[in-house]
């Protein structure tokens, strides 16, 4: 792919997801950099209701410590979550959109695979694609 057809697909899948920001900020009566922060973090079920995310929270969703299989919380699992299109580092051409940087995936896992904390990693992954170098590191 040549830089500027890169630049060219860059530039308009951010558009695309500023559009998406903007229509889902409008729908829910938030602001842009609220969609894009609730999009990047964990969520506790709890406050996904008060803040207005769902409206609806089920009787199974709620579980406690005491629930089989869950006491004591020793073996953990991490969860890396990264969505927007691919690259190797930060670009000039960047823009505002949301991307995944692959030197910021690796040190995430590289953290979370030495530490005992963790017994296993589930990595969700939300991206129309990027640079083929970058998804293969």
């Amino acid at each position: 792919m040549s830089e500027e057809n890169r630049e060219m697909r860059t530039t308009l899948l951010d558009k695309i997801y500023s559009n998406w920001l903007d229509e889902v900020s409008a729908a829910k009566g938030k602001k842009k950099e609220d969609v894009e922060s609730f999009l990047n973090e964990a969520h506790h079920v709890k406050r996904l209701k008060e803040d207005g995310w769902i409206t609806d929270i089920k009787k199974y969703s709620g579980f406690r410590r005491w629930t089989p299989g869950l006491t004591g919380y020793k073996d953990q699992i991490a969860v890396i979550r990264a969505s927007g299109s691919i690259r190797c580092t930060r670009g000039r051409f960047s823009g505002h959109g949301s991307q995944i940087i692959s030197e910021e995936i690796i040190e995430k896992l590289h953290t979370a695979r030495v530490s005992e904390r963790f017994k296993a990693v589930i990595i969700c992954i939300n991206s129309p694609g990027g640079d083929a170098l970058a998804s293969d590191l």
